[in-house]
């Protein structure tokens, strides 16, 4: 993506520069995770992704990621290039996924969990399980199986 001398300006007149270590925030608009936007062409495009792309850095169809976790940020030196599966990697490394209970539309607690797990290795079936728990049967073949519910 090519950007104008007029935009190039723009987007450093709504950044915070600051020195090499601290982050330089966004001051202009935000989308509603807090992540800098800037339009470019009549389409918002992430501020993270202009600081990397005026750092010199070639990011296709990856992603700007924070080393910061500060979703403002603009410091070139606090973003690097990565794919999808690096960046939802880095958040649930960084504790920032809604996992579990974190999730308010949670209807099973990690105790729960711990318990389908217990009466699936003595045999009950996950229809009997899910039953008790009022989920499906999936649900509980699901946390089983160890496809949700992976942390506990």
């Amino acid at each position: 993506m090519r950007l104008s001398w007029e935009t190039i300006a723009r987007f450093w007149s709504k950044v915070a520069v600051g020195t090499k270590k601290v982050c330089w925030p966004w001051v202009g608009s935000k989308d509603q995770h807090g992540y800098g936007q800037i339009n470019v062409k009549g389409r918002p495009i992430k501020a993270s992704r202009v600081a990397l792309l005026l750092s010199g850095k070639n990011l296709g169809k990856s992603c700007a990621l924070h080393r910061c976790d500060n979703p403002a940020c603009c410091n070139p030196r606090h973003l690097f290039v990565g794919t999808k599966a690096q960046n939802s990697r880095d958040m649930i490394a960084k504790g920032r996924s809604i996992v579990g209970t974190r999730n308010a539309r949670h209807k099973l607690t990690e105790e729960d969990v711990r318990t389908i797990r217990r009466e699936s290795k003595k045999g009950r079936t996950n229809k009997e399980i899910a039953r008790g728990f009022l989920v499906h049967r999936m649900t509980v073949s699901r946390i089983v199986r160890g496809k949700n519910w992976r942390h506990v």
